[in-house]
């Protein structure tokens, strides 16, 4: 196997993850020495990617921490890079090879074009293929930051869940009912203090919608089902606020249970959020465990709100902990026979 003395490579390494490891590997078996450019802050914010991305720091520190750990320190360097094309037009930098993933070669071969207008040697070009998730796709930030899947490529969302009905068990029901997050007492002071932001922010319940709703705070996302503590309170949605202009999807779902129609309309709900209207989905029976599917479907960044009967409101940050945390609940259903 040819082995380089020194090659490039580049990239974003937000929310470090298997996929970066084994790119990694990869490249340090092609090559002895790497030097590694990470792009900026200036470089995200100037093309405009998708926000929640990791700052420069987080994500140079998340890379270092691997390398040490890996013991490639001492074979590689850490630059910052502005532009695709980082050290490699530069005379200085006496590489071989460039070290890409499938959906970057193009950015080598451009790289190339430019390296012999400048009479350069052509860097060989060496394509890492992708790793998988469960899924068989691609593991990626872009796919972590969408809360797809974990970092190690594991599927917040299990087939069998879309496919059977899960029933509470008994030993987590008091787990259930403790506060998932953060309670808080007095919301209305909450809401005057923090900015939610609400075109990624989800009610689950018919008091939580009903308070945002009257406050002119209109939820991206809101799950009711016409009661309040288990009592019919409402007859309709207007009742509870909503303009009649939301989008509305209708399921039915008992209590203690989580369907595949709850899950596949969750999925839904997800897949059209970035559109203009707000989504409700009013469910005949009981929302209350629909908080669970709603994390595990959410966005990192998400804000989910639920009412605590007789404490207050939970305040969820959607973050890769708490899909964890909500995976694990989920996992330990019983599948209705």
């Amino acid at each position: 196997m040819q082995r380089f003395k020194m090659s490039v490579c580049g990239g974003t390494f937000d929310h470090f993850h298997k996929g970066h490891k084994e790119f990694l590997k990869f490249a340090f078996l092609k090559s002895y020495k790497i030097i590694i450019g990470i792009t900026s802050n200036r470089y995200i914010k100037k093309n405009k990617i998708q926000d929640g991305i990791e700052l420069f720091n987080v994500r140079k520190k998340n890379l270092t921490d691997y390398l040490s750990k890996e013991k490639f320190s001492d074979r590689a360097e850490i630059i910052e890079i502005d532009d695709v094309f980082g050290p490699t037009l530069s005379k200085k930098i006496p590489a071989q090879a460039i070290v890409v993933s499938p959906d970057t070669r193009k950015n080598a071969e451009v790289i190339n074009e430019y390296r012999k207008i400048k009479k350069l040697p052509m860097l060989k070009i060496i394509t890492c293929p992708f790793s998988v998730a469960e899924d068989k796709k691609p593991i990626s930030s872009k796919r972590i930051r969408k809360g797809q899947i974990n970092r190690d490529g594991r599927l917040y969302i299990k087939q069998s869940w879309l496919e059977n009905r899960l029933m509470l068990p008994k030993n987590l029901r008091a787990k259930l009912n403790n506060p998932f997050d953060v309670l808080i007492k007095d919301f209305k002071k909450y809401t005057i203090k923090h900015k939610i932001d609400l075109s990624k922010s989800v009610t689950v319940g018919d008091y939580i919608s009903n308070f945002f709703l009257s406050e002119s705070l209109r939820p991206k996302i809101s799950a009711v089902d016409f009661r309040i503590e288990r009592k019919i309170i409402f007859s309709d949605l207007k009742e509870i606020g909503f303009s009649g202009k939301e989008k509305v999807f209708k399921i039915s779902c008992p209590a203690g249970c989580l369907t595949p129609e709850l899950f596949k309309s969750i999925k839904h709900i997800f897949d059209i959020v970035d559109g203009n209207k707000n989504l409700v989905l009013k469910i005949d029976g009981e929302e209350d465990l629909s908080v669970l599917p709603f994390l595990l479907y959410s966005p990192l960044g998400f804000s989910i709100f639920y009412g605590q009967p007789g404490k207050g409101v939970v305040v969820i940050k959607v973050k890769e902990s708490v899909k964890e945390k909500a995976y694990f609940y989920v996992k330990n259903f019983k599948i209705a026979s």
